[in-house]
């Protein structure tokens, strides 16, 4: 075999292996449903409506065509980070929720995603489950896709303004989203982006609960937690390594659970405070021996419905205090359109500001 034939083998050699073995990417997909132009059937078609429950001016233009969520599966590597990046550029700021069910670990990569992840105030869902079913994120009080309840259940709506485009929505057959088919446990990367959401949820399937318990989590992702979660928390890095969980980190973090309780302080004490009768009325009538007369039952089923309306108007509340917050870090961000080396170039100044807190895995 010639010299040039050998340099020539050794090259196809080394295109066969790279095909053989294809790069790791994440699959950003956008949640067809959750485009605005779907999403109005809960306002009632109103667009007007829309921007009224959220609280937000009507001068900055609805993409129609824009997915609010997104599904992320796969296994992390480089440059996921840059596509998410121009997901949310490519979607003029209106991006806001993503359905996390992916694998791999990737330390820089996943500090990239968890900074963009909260500086751009995204709602992050790990979907610990082979299939869920969609509902907006704004609607916190409808059924979750695997809570048990029945398909009328999850559409009984939420007892405020948008019961009625609710119910209809929800009757939609294009709802149920297929992730892995091995249901991921939101271990290694895929925990450092959730605990980056400002709103973190996380649904699970009950195969899980087989499961043995993952490894503690290496110095690096308590360090990324606590970057991201501030530091008033008073724990060291060692104290927060069992946090670092979907099953065990706060639904919100310090920086945007003080921003809810300062907007909606009010609808918060309302809530507190019809509950409050409504546990006074239950113990008169333990009291009593729940006996006859024990329950005056107009009174505690108006009390109920009380309570119904005051968590429908804190879910707006709450919703229009995230949704405001994410428009403006987007507006913030990208005042005249998006310039994506810019923002790239912020993105891994602050990825190596986090690296550089805690060792490598």
């Amino acid at each position: 075999m010639t010299a040039g034939l050998a340099r020539l083998f050794l090259i196809c050699a080394a295109l066969w292996a790279g095909l053989g073995a294809p790069a790791r990417a994440l699959d950003i997909r956008c949640v067809e449903p959750s485009r605005y132009r779907e999403l109005l059937q809960v306002f009632n078609d109103d667009a007007a409506a829309f921007y009224q429950y959220f609280g937000l001016e009507r001068g900055r233009p609805l993409a129609a065509d824009a997915c609010r969520a997104a599904v992320v599966t796969g296994q992390i590597g480089p440059g996921d980070a840059d596509r998410l990046l121009a997901e949310i550029a490519r979607n003029k700021g209106w991006l806001g929720t993503l359905f996390i069910a992916f694998s791999g670990s990737d330390p820089q990569e996943e500090a990239r995603l968890a900074h963009i992840v909260r500086s751009y105030w995204l709602r992050v869902w790990a979907a610990r489950s082979p299939t869920i079913r969609y509902q907006p994120d704004f609607i916190t009080l409808a059924a979750s896709p695997n809570d048990g309840q029945s398909e009328q259940d999850a559409a009984r709506g939420d007892g405020g303004p948008l019961e009625a485009g609710l119910k209809a929505y929800l009757r939609r057959g294009d709802l149920a989203l297929a992730l892995n088919a091995a249901a991921p446990d939101c271990i290694d990367s895929c925990a450092g982006v959730w605990a980056g959401g400002v709103n973190r949820r996380t649904w699970f399937h009950l195969s899980l609960l087989n499961r043995p318990a993952p490894p503690p989590p290496p110095p690096f992702r308590a360090a990324l937690l606590a970057w991201l979660d501030g530091e008033a928390v008073g724990r060291g890095v060692e104290g927060r390594r069992a946090l670092v969980s979907p099953a065990r980190v706060a639904v919100m973090p310090p920086e945007a659970l003080g921003h809810v309780e300062e907007q909606c302080g009010i609808e918060i004490a309302a809530v507190n405070s019809v509950s409050r009768r409504i546990g006074g009325a239950v113990n008169d009538a333990a009291g009593k021996g729940f006996g006859v007369g024990a329950w005056q039952m107009g009174a505690v089923a108006s009390q109920f419905d009380s309570l119904r309306n005051a968590g429908a108007r804190l879910q707006q509340c709450v919703s229009g205090a995230l949704e405001r917050k994410r428009v403006a870090a987007f507006a913030r961000q990208c005042p005249d359109g998006c310039d994506l080396p810019k923002l790239r170039a912020a993105v891994e100044a602050a990825a190596g500001a986090i690296l550089a807190r805690a060792p490598r895995p």
